[in-house]
Parts: structure tokens; C-alpha cells; sequence
């Protein structure tokens, strides 16, 4: 499999304590699920009230090395909207 790259979707909200088991074993991408910046809205989304825990786990994936860290935002009226270009801005 020389030249393929493995990536992980998750929106995990243990991220920063597994990011480095998982960059261990060739993981070099990740995807992650943060719908709002504001723990609040991001509770309303979710339904977890773990925005910090989510936010300190991309910035640890980050420091552990991965190539490539995206975030998917599901647009949702009324929830994400109004603060939508905080986040992709």
C-alpha cells in the first residue's frame, strides 16, 4: 500500500487522549465533527457538553504530528448559523 495514506472521521471528544496511539499506528489523517466553536450551541448540536474537550483534542492531533486535520460543520438554522463563518472563516 506504498503511497496510500490511512485517515480516521470522528467527532471524539477523547481525541487528545488518543491522538498519539493513533498517529503510532500510521493514522496521518483526521476528520472531526465540531458543529459550533460555543459550547453552548455546540451542546444544543451534540447533545454532549464537550466543545473544550473536542477543540483541545484537534490542537493535540496537531502537536502529535498528523498531516492532515479537517473539521466537518453540518450547517444546522438556528443552532450554527449565525456564528457559521467563525468557524470556516
Amino acid at each position: 500500500m506504498a503511497g496510500e495514506k490511512l485517515a480516521l472521521t470522528t467527532n471524539d471528544y477523547r481525541l487528545a487522549a488518543r491522538a498519539r496511539d493513533w498517529f503510532d499506528v500510521s493514522i496521518r489523517g483526521l476528520k472531526v465533527n465540531l458543529d459550533s466553536l460555543a459550547p453552548d450551541r455546540f451542546h444544543r448540536s451534540s447533545r454532549h457538553d464537550c466543545c473544550d474537550e473536542v477543540w483541545h483534542g484537534i490542537n493535540t492531533a496537531l502537536e502529535a504530528g498528523f498531516e492532515q486535520v479537517n473539521i466537518n460543520v453540518v450547517y444546522m438554522k438556528g443552532i450554527n448559523d449565525a456564528r457559521l463563518m467563525l468557524i470556516i472563516g
